[in-house]
């Protein structure tokens, strides 16, 4: 993939410390990225988990912000 991809950040936990996890990845397109980030949170819903934050991070830099879940 060249320089100019979509950066999908995203974490999710399970209500503790221990159960967090992150991964990010890069997509050709901001909607590949959103598409991409529906179907971690449904997936992290079907197993107990939540989102814990995620952000898609265009080419030149802009944070789209899409969600926040504390696990405090």
């Amino acid at each position: 993939m060249g320089d100019e991809y979509y950066l999908l950040n995203i974490g999710c936990h399970r209500g503790t410390l221990i159960s967090r996890d992150s991964t990010q990845e890069h997509y050709a397109s901001y909607d590949l990225a959103y598409q991409a980030y529906l179907s971690h949170r449904q997936f992290y819903h079907s197993i107990g988990y939540q989102v814990w934050y995620a952000d898609i991070v265009a080419p030149d830099g802009t944070k789209t912000h899409l969600e926040s879940n504390p696990y405090v």
